[in-house]
């Protein structure tokens, strides 16, 4: 094998190295998001008439910030 085959091996190699260990850090985030995802989704079929859906919110406290994904108001 020539070195350029072996270093473009091993450049791939680390490559995916770093995606995993990426990937295992947010993992729970990446989850976080999908989750959120999904949830407004389903409350986007909501009819229109009955419901009003109100998507990330941010409060403001005089101890931070603190956010709510969904609100859901029948009427």
């Amino acid at each position: 094998m020539s070195s350029v085959s072996s270093i473009l091996i091993l450049v791939v190699i680390a490559l995916f190295a770093v995606g995993f260990i990426w990937l295992a850090f947010n993992r729970a985030k990446i989850k976080g998001k999908m989750g959120e995802f999904e949830v407004s989704a389903i409350l986007a079929t909501l009819s229109g008439n009955d419901y009003i859906v109100i998507n990330n919110i941010t409060l403001r406290s005089k101890f931070g910030t603190t956010q709510i994904d969904h609100i859901v108001v029948s009427i």
